[in-house]
């Protein structure tokens, strides 16, 4: 091993690593992409979004209207672009929600032998149910809205974060470092936030650009079957509930957001890929 590779942090390999898989760079650029449409959608579209003209209804694409207009005359380009805000905060909030929860409740489970059978024995009431199910009778319970749809789905994948937390938290506190630190008398919560957190961080990290995909199509599936965003606010799924009316006559109502919500999910799933290659510590050692 040169000098150079030598001194490079775990960082830097994981980089240079990332930087040879090419889907990853792609879905790097995806997700940099819609991050920014997410942010600054509002400000670069053409048209106010909830804007009603009847006079341009159902206009196929064209110069004017890029991505062409609804049955009641908005334009589509507009309506994606401001919706990105909403469908990726949904998805961020409740991975959010299940990671914060998930994570404290897999970390109790691994470190502490007492509270293990107990705290699993509940997660695995919750993982006899599957995740979409769950989340739309919480969101049944709760009521319609966009905001209970991020509590639902955040709920729901609490489940799977406190396994794999667990189980990372498993392999971790066998090595050395740990029984040494608890040797010392250094106490849990150090050694849970110096040495457990930090090095099951990298799984976490992976699992959780996967899971932000799912979750935003699990958003745009309940919010298509009418439980999410309320109109006239332009979710992803609900614009394309509202469009499945016009499907053979005004496609572009289906594969416009469609589109928009493929390429965000491919993004996700391709930079998740690039980063479990790049942060397997075998790509690294």
């Amino acid at each position: 091993m040169s000098k150079k590779r030598e001194g490079e942090s775990f960082i830097d390999r994981a980089w240079q690593q990332f930087k040879k898989n090419k889907g990853g760079i792609i879905g790097l650029i995806l997700t940099i992409v819609f991050v920014f449409i997410a942010i600054f959608g509002p400000y670069i579209s053409p048209y106010d979004p909830l804007q009603v003209d009847y006079g341009e209804k159902l206009k196929a694409p064209s110069f004017k209207f890029i991505l062409g207009t609804d049955y009641m005359g908005r334009d589509m380009l507009s309506r994606l672009l401001t919706g990105a805000r909403l469908s990726l905060s949904v998805g961020f909030i409740a991975i959010g929600i299940g990671l914060f929860f998930g994570g404290l409740l897999g970390i109790l489970a691994g470190f502490f032998e007492k509270l293990d059978n107990i705290i699993m024995r509940f997660v695995d009431i919750f993982l006899a149910f599957p995740g979409l199910l769950l989340s739309i009778t919480i969101v049944a319970v709760l009521g319609p809205g966009l905001q209970n749809v991020m509590i639902a789905l955040g709920i729901s994948s609490i489940p799977s974060y406190a396994r794999l937390v667990r189980g990372e938290v498993l392999k971790v506190k066998e090595n050395e470092y740990i029984e040494a630190a608890e040797a010392l008398g250094i106490s849990n919560p150090i050694i849970i936030y110096r040495h457990l957190i930090p090095n099951i961080l990298s799984s976490i990290i992976v699992v959780t650009t996967f899971r932000l995909a799912r979750t935003i199509l699990s958003a745009s599936a309940l919010s298509f079957l009418g439980l999410g965003a309320q109109p006239p606010n332009p979710e992803w799924g609900m614009i394309i509930n509202e469009g499945r009316n016009y499907m053979l006559s005004a496609p572009w109502l289906i594969l416009a957001p469609g589109g928009f919500i493929t390429l965000a999910i491919l993004g996700f799933n391709l930079l998740g890929d690039g980063l479990r290659d790049a942060l397997d510590p075998r790509f690294n050692s």
